[in-house]
């Protein structure tokens, strides 16, 4: 193994400390007061999304909503679960253009139009299918969970725009809610501190074992998976942790950013030496995009020989989203998302790149 077992990349996030400190103009808030009508923190993304339902529902009835084919469960169940009839749009890689197209009907008739920033890019779906949708009436719904760091985040006309704050750092819960015009209904009041405790012990714990300390990896990994169960269970009325709220009160957001990027721009700089990885935006290497992850397609039907390669070395890299309630995309199958968030430094982007080009490099000389 040519790697220190601790020094892993990837996975869940420990407790925050490199990008906490108490300068009042870098914290999390992105005045929202100035840009929407009302706001809120929630528990969890999925609480936002469901929230805005019931908040919509106090106006208009919700039989339909248009939603892409390429999404995370978590983002359609609440829908289900409020017996909304789902329509898909198609959302698909075009490995010859090297392009994701959508494909939206206008003719489709629906009470809410879903729209999802992939990695940090709001633009898939076109300012004329906004506005068409608007035009009948249609509640344009935003999840912005990917560019929530971005330059301009918020380009889009929506009337509601939904965020999973955790996705970003080590927050023990986190979800946001954003509306355009009007007073947002029933706001979470209920404090959420005993559910948070769990996640909270889990992120110390995986602290102090990549710090060298005397810990099971295996037993941390088990209090995460617990936590991940509890996010299904806790409703609209919860509030955000307090710990959670803290860390986002001194959040140094644009440090956050700047590691980000950089990072990012070293992993698109090697990628253009690869054949069988490509990324999927080529437009999101910009200094105004702060990304989540470097999402790439996998050619060759090969991501999940080159996912357990990486984590065979130390490296995490998500799959957006292996599962979406048996609604198809090519993306899912091909994509991995490569790590470059503000934990790792230049050094580990070099770790993460070296087994990308050696793989690519076998792969390419037996084809």
């Amino acid at each position: 193994m040519t790697y220190n077992q601790r020094n892993e990349i990837g996975s869940y996030f420990e407790t925050e400390d490199k990008i906490i400190n108490c300068k009042q103009e870098n914290r999390f808030d992105f005045d929202f007061e100035k840009l929407f009508s009302d706001s809120t923190y929630v528990f969890s993304g999925r609480n936002a999304i469901e929230l805005a339902l019931k908040d919509i529902e106090l106006t208009k009835e919700i039989r339909t909503v248009y939603m892409p084919s390429y999404l995370c469960d978590s983002m359609i169940d609440p829908f289900l679960e409020n017996e909304v009839k789902i329509h898909y749009y198609k959302v698909n890689y075009n490995f010859n253009l090297k392009v994701v197209e959508v494909d939206i009907n206008k003719n489709v008739e629906c009470d809410i139009l879903f729209i999802n920033n992939y990695f940090g890019n709001n633009k898939l779906v076109n300012k004329e299918s906004i506005d068409h949708f608007k035009s009948k009436g249609t509640v344009i719904f935003e999840d912005v969970t990917h560019g929530l760091f971005n330059k301009n985040f918020i380009e889009n006309s929506s009337d509601y725009y939904v965020a999973s704050i955790r996705k970003w750092l080590g927050l023990a819960s986190g979800g946001l809610l954003l509306k355009k015009n009007g007073i947002l209904a029933n706001k979470p009041i209920i404090n959420s501190d005993k559910f948070a405790s769990t996640k909270i012990n889990a992120m110390e714990l995986k602290k102090k074992y990549l710090k060298g300390f005397n810990v099971n990896k295996n037993d941390f990994m088990k209090i995460f998976a617990e936590s991940d169960k509890m996010f299904k269970e806790v409703g609209t009325k919860y509030k955000i942790d307090t710990h959670s709220i803290n860390i986002l009160n001194k959040l140094d957001s644009d440090l956050l950013r700047k590691v980000r990027i950089n990072n990012s721009k070293y992993i698109y700089d090697q990628l253009k030496r690869l054949e069988f990885i490509e990324p999927i935006f080529t437009e999101n290497f910009r200094d105004d995009i702060c990304p989540l992850f470097v999402p790439v397609i996998i050619k060759a039907g090969k991501r999940d020989e080159l996912r357990n390669l990486l984590i065979e070395n130390g490296i995490y890299c998500p799959v957006h989203w292996p599962q979406n309630r048996g609604q198809y995309s090519n993306i899912q199958n091909n994509e991995l998302s490569l790590i470059c968030d503000h934990r790792y430094d230049h050094n580990d982007m070099e770790r993460l790149c070296a087994v990308l080009k050696n793989w690519d490099k076998i792969n390419s000389e037996t084809t």
